[in-house]
């Protein structure tokens, strides 16, 4: 990150080999590194970036709010945080 989690955080990105980092996203929260890609929360939202390819995708649907809790190899783990009321941990299977 280029700064302290918030809106002003950029995630950046290299890989081994001495390529330049890459800036993924802006304004990230929270973050964790797997082996095949970096899963991230920004803006009550949560994105996984795949190193091979270099493409970015949502995992949560856009109507809900999350905030980002962890990854693993091919999960990703967040808490819906749409209605605050009540706790929601979900997660996705990513491949």
């Amino acid at each position: 990150l280029s700064s302290d989690h918030g809106e002003n955080a950029s995630l950046y990105v290299s890989r081994a080999g001495g390529e330049n980092p890459r800036r993924v996203a802006e304004g990230v929260v929270d973050f964790e590194i797997t082996s095949n890609f970096v899963a991230y929360g920004a803006d009550e939202e949560i994105y996984v970036y795949f190193f091979d390819d270099r493409s970015t995708h949502a995992v949560t649907p856009q109507r809900e709010s999350a905030q980002f809790v962890s990854a693993s190899e091919n999960y990703v783990l967040w808490t819906d945080v749409t209605f605050r009321e009540r706790d929601v941990l979900k997660f996705a299977k990513i491949e």
